[in-house]
């Protein structure tokens, strides 16, 4: 049916815009459309040409043998004549797909017309056309046969036109693409429903894929959907995961350990991930060895979901068994690289196996994802990973997006999770650890990483102010309390230390702050002062105490709704807070972060004063003063103090020890201090041998006590900032000063060999001045008396330096390397450290605020020394508990989470039963908890923000998009009034000359532009249809 001549195949070119208005490109991923030309022209012996035509087509409509690809087939209707519409007639008969361009002329435009009558008929059905139908048909047909001929033309017509599924007609006049109606055509070869699914799911056809469902909606179950959407997530198509939730799949139902395995190992375009796992030197968790042949189902499920799964002898032999002789062999080589090709991916794929326990290892202890861990080479059978669910998949198929950097894939699922705030946290501290992870130079993933960070945590932000709209106190209580099944820290602890300041700087966690700094102390500075120094204030008027945070919760969890409660259990009254009487005032007060960090600071000044008057007069070499035997105490609360807030702690907030060092960045310091007492206590043991050492010790201990000052500094909004730049400068300080050592070093011995010749041993004196002159030179002490020696030195004394003219150069070049260029490029970097965290003073401060009361909410109520009495008492009230509890007779019995760790425990005992099926079901039990009161209850009320927020942001856009379309429609009408004037106006424009009718004669062509014109009028009507939809959603 083509007019031009090819022997062999030809590739199309891929082209994204119309350049003549004769063109129609195919889109960019039809690679596997093969166009025949038959070869054969008109004035040729037309036997031959219908005998091949048989032939084929009859091979082709055969019904499918087994491991044979189906390859579809597509008659193209381009003008034609009379042996036209006997071959297309022919083609119909035989289930041949015809698709006729419509405009091409001759035999084409009859078919497209014969097909528009059809429509008008009342009964479509009727397998003839009415008279006067058939006279509109014979006279179109006069354009490819004579007057005799024309009754001959009719049946024919009505053949092709009697199976209007196969049949499909493209107008050259308008701008939709050619690829579509093919597509639409080759999906009738598919045997069912499902089949046309996975064609349109191939072709990236999301339209093609609605209106098959639109149309047969009924036949499709959601379980058969499983694969199609595992393609879908393979393949990153978001679009087709959405409708094939719309159509029921359930993905607590769909998603199981062995299916997260697969994604995590078979997904395409998952470079990033690997890249990731080995930069954290983690690739030696891959299975680079052949796999033993119980790991074989990598290769089966691969091949389940990869789109193009045959492997090369399949489609080879599919090939050869429909096209024969008549393919060239071009073609088969092409087929042959594209199996190749699969079947290396996989191969590789298969060798480089990502276990969960990988990607657990890689997440870190921030997530507690305890089924991760079990996924391993040689655990479990894949049988027994079939059956195990997970409690909230959404949230590991968001884990397992944005570890593959689809951000779009990650955020719709986002919107599905039941706890999208929580998520959304960890999903930004992911990103952010992902790009620390991606080598220096690696620009462009690491500013990649940081902008999906920086989505992740505007989402954040904005579904915590959604929260706050509709319930302050329960946005706080949320912050404070809840905290999902895989989560280790809490949300506020994760967003401090992953660095989201626009997170912590918002409304809201800065209001859960000041709730947990004050906790029911709300007075003045000045007024709690006095109450330190005299309690019995308290019994005031004037000293009043609000409720603290602990009583504002326990009313929280009376007020939780029945359906939130396990079985028929009523809520507890909480207990009544008498805020008169002095007892509850006392308690309130002491135990407050404000009161613990002014009590701490005065200990810290009295601490300070105390060690400073015994190193100058209380420190003796024979004896232990009453001033040193009250540091030790001290120290020694220290100690204990800083023990007690990373291993025990108290207060509103949890966090696991792992994570206290990110926390607060401070407890290295106390670490060190406790130290440097322990190893000045040890020399105080050997009084007058070691005193010097002591001496030494007990120094160093009071400059870093001193700088626990910058703790407490940290609080104000003015120094907190500062102290953040003094680190950051100190840090590019250490990675300047290696450069500076190599500068001194060179130019210090070569000066010490120049003027102490006459040195012929080890001296550590000479070592000494190798670095000391030279340092000290950098701040303006030159010692020209030590470079600059006398010409009259005597040479046989050795510490006297002998005259060399080289060294007043050295000493030149040295001032202008170390201090002109040094020391400015060192104040340069400087600057830019505190122009960089000026800008972010504000959030720097509130993240600083929030790790501040954070610590102080955690130690206990007295300070140093007292600190120690408190937890000995403490401990003693445990182990009370403890023996109190044993010696009862009917034992408690003990809450569902230590049952459930018991449970665990004696999962791992080796006299255990094997079988694995019930040990399975034993540790899911454990790891889908149900929540009951206050925690369902805070579950309950993120989920209804998260869907809240989503709603508004669907309903702003779809706003946002209708004012854009009505200023696109305005330009339009514009643009046609001016066309309009210009054609008026032009001929009349015949006097105009030179660049003035130049400039006119441009503007008309970029004004009369009609292709153009109406391809966008094409774009906007659809962009009308799909803003209409997403508006009827957002509103439903």
């Amino acid at each position: 049916m083509n007019n031009n001549n090819r022997i062999n195949y030809v590739e199309y070119n891929v082209n994204s815009e119309n350049e003549e208005p004769t063109t129609h490109p195919l889109l960019p991923f039809n690679s596997h459309l093969i166009f025949v030309d038959d070869g054969y022209r008109r004035d040729e012996v037309s036997v031959a040409k219908t005998g091949f035509r048989a032939k084929f087509e009859k091979m082709i409509s055969e019904p499918a043998k087994k491991n044979v690809l189906n390859v579809p087939l597509v008659d193209l209707v381009i003008g034609g004549d009379l042996m036209t519409l006997q071959e297309a007639a022919s083609a119909i008969e035989n289930d041949i797909c015809v698709l006729v361009f419509k405009g091409s002329g001759f035999a084409a435009d009859i078919i497209a017309h014969a097909h528009e009558l059809k429509k008008q008929l009342k009964n479509p059905k009727l397998g003839k056309f009415p008279d006067q139908q058939r006279q509109s048909i014979e006279r179109a047909a006069l354009t490819i046969v004579k007057t005799d001929s024309v009754q001959d033309v009719v049946p024919l017509v009505e053949k092709i036109i009697s199976k209007t599924a196969l049949l499909g007609i493209y107008n050259l006049e308008e701008d939709k693409p050619l690829s579509s109606e093919l597509m639409r055509l080759i999906m009738f070869h598919a045997t069912d429903t499902l089949g046309k699914l996975y064609l349109s799911l191939s072709w990236r056809k999301i339209d093609l894929a609605e209106e098959l469902v639109l149309q047969n909606h009924a036949d499709i179950k959601a379980k058969s959907l499983y694969g199609l959407l595992m393609t879908a997530l393979l393949n990153n198509q978001l679009d087709f995961v959405k409708l094939l939730l719309k159509l029921g799949v359930d993905l607590q139902d769909f998603l199981t350990v062995d299916r997260l395995h697969c994604l995590y190992n078979f997904a395409r375009n998952r470079g990033s991930f690997v890249s990731c796992l080995r930069n954290s030197d983690l690739d030696r968790r891959f299975v680079k060895e052949p796999l033993p042949p119980e790991e074989e189902w990598i290769i089966q499920e691969s091949q389940k979901y990869s789109l193009h799964c045959e492997g090369s002898d399949t489609l080879r032999a599919a090939f050869t068994a429909f096209l024969g002789h008549f393919v060239d062999k071009k073609v088969q080589s092409y087929v042959d690289t594209l199996c190749k090709e699969e079947e290396t991916r996989l191969t590789r794929v298969s060798k480089t196996t990502v276990y969960l326990c990988t990607v657990s290892e890689f997440l870190g202890p921030d997530f507690n994802l305890k089924l991760y861990d079990d996924d391993t080479p040689k655990h479990f059978s894949r049988t027994e990973m079939c059956e195990i669910r997970f409690r909230e998949p959404a949230d590991h198929l968001t884990i397992w997006a944005a570890m593959h950097a689809r951000l779009e894939m990650a955020t719709f699922f986002l919107n599905l999770s039941s706890h999208p705030l929580c998520l959304a946290i960890f999903g930004a501290a992911l990103f952010r650890k992902m790009s620390s992870r991606v080598p220096a130079y690696d620009t462009k993933n690491i500013d990649m990483y940081e902008a999906f960070a920086q989505e992740f945590e505007d989402i954040a932000v904005e579904m915590v102010g959604v929260c706050e709209e509709q319930d302050a106190d329960m946005t706080t209580a949320m912050l404070l309390e809840y905290k999902p099944s895989w989560e280790t820290d809490s949300t506020p602890v994760a967003a401090a230390n992953s660095d989201c300041l626009n997170f912590v700087s918002s409304s809201p966690f800065q209001n859960m702050v000041s709730l947990t700094w004050e906790n029911g102390v709300n007075f003045s500075f000045m007024r709690l002062l006095l109450v330190l120094i005299c309690p019995f204030l308290l019994f005031s008027k004037h000293f009043q105490v609000s409720k603290p945070l602990h009583a504002r919760l326990d009313e929280m969890r009376a007020s939780v709704p029945t359906q939130f409660l396990e079985g028929d259990l009523e809520p507890t009254a909480p207990k009544p807070v008498d805020l008169d009487a002095f007892c509850t005032k006392v308690r309130i007060f002491y135990r407050s972060p404000r009161t613990k960090f002014a009590f701490n600071f005065i200990a810290l000044i009295v601490f300070l004063a105390i060690l400073s008057y015994t190193l100058l007069f209380e420190l003796y070499s024979t004896r232990l003063s009453y001033c040193e035997i009250i540091v030790m105490v001290y120290s020694v609360g220290w100690i204990v103090e800083t023990l007690y807030t990373c291993i025990g702690g108290t207060g509103t907030h949890r966090t696991r020890f792992g994570s206290l060092f990110s926390t607060f960045p401070w407890i290295p310091l106390y670490f060190v201090a406790d130290l440097v007492f322990i190893i000045a206590a040890c020399c105080r043991i050997n009084m007058e041998r070691d005193f010097l050492y002591a001496r030494y010790a007990y120094s160093l201990l009071l400059i870093l006590s001193s700088a626990k000052l910058l703790n407490f500094m940290m609080l104000s909004r003015y120094y907190g900032p500062l102290v953040v730049m003094i680190n950051k400068m100190w840090v590019q300080l250490l990675n300047a000063a290696i450069i500076l050592f190599i500068i001194m070093i060179a130019y210090g011995a070569a000066v010490q060999v120049l003027l102490f010749p006459q040195f012929k041993e080890y001296d550590w004196d000479l070592i000494f001045n190798i670095f000391y002159y030279p340092y000290f030179q950098l701040f303006g002490e030159m010692s020209f008396e030590f470079f600059h020696a006398e010409g009259n030195c005597n040479e046989t004394v050795e510490e006297c330096p002998r005259h060399s003219p080289v060294v007043p150069v050295l000493h030149a070049a040295y001032m202008l390397i170390a201090v002109l260029i040094f020391l400015n490029l060192l104040i340069a970097v400087f600057s830019k450290v505190f122009s960089d965290l000026v800008e972010q003073s504000r959030n720097i401060w509130m993240q600083n605020r929030f790790r501040v009361v954070f610590y102080f909410d955690r130690i206990g109520i007295m300070p140093a020394p007292f600190s120690t009495l408190q937890v000995i008492v403490s401990l003693l009230k445990k182990l009370f508990r403890s023996c109190a509890r044993c010696c009862r007779k009917t034992p408690t019995p003990l809450p569902e989470a230590i049952e459930t760790e018991t449970a665990t425990g004696e999962m791992a005992k080796p006299g255990t039963p094997n079988n694995l099926r019930n040990i399975w079901r034993r540790y899911v039990s454990y790891y889908m908890q149900m929540e009951y009161g206050m925690q369902a209850y805070l579950h309950r009320f993120q989920e209804y923000s998260g869907n809240l927020y989503y709603k508004t942001v669907e309903r702003n856009a779809a706003s946002s998009f209708d004012a854009q379309l009505n200023s696109i429609m305005r330009r339009l009408d514009e643009l046609q009034r001016k066309h309009d004037h210009f054609v008026h106006y032009l001929p009349g424009m015949k006097k105009v000359q030179g660049q003035q009718r130049k400039t006119i004669e441009e503007e008309y062509i970029r004004l009369t532009a009609p292709q153009r014109l109406k391809a966008l009028k094409s774009q906007i009507l659809k962009a009308i249809d799909r803003v209409a939809k997403l508006t009827k959603e957002a509103s439903g």
